[in-house]
């Protein structure tokens, strides 16, 4: 769960997370390997704005 990544979340995907309740909610109910590969592809993103706009994709789920 979450608690288990938090250590290695990127600053901006935790950021995003804690100002959308919607898909903080919904990142909380994706198992472990969900949440990894969320996390990675959040590591990997080119801009803020990239992983904003992952994390509104996660509100609509």
């Amino acid at each position: 769960m979450y608690g288990d990544n938090s250590s290695k979340m990127p600053l901006g995907l935790a950021m995003g997370l804690s100002s959308n309740p919607e898909a903080f909610h919904n990142f909380l109910k994706m198992s472990d390997s969900e949440q990894d590969k969320i996390i990675s592809k959040a590591r990997n993103a080119s801009s803020l704005l990239e992983i904003y706009n992952m994390v509104n994709k996660m509100a609509l789920k």
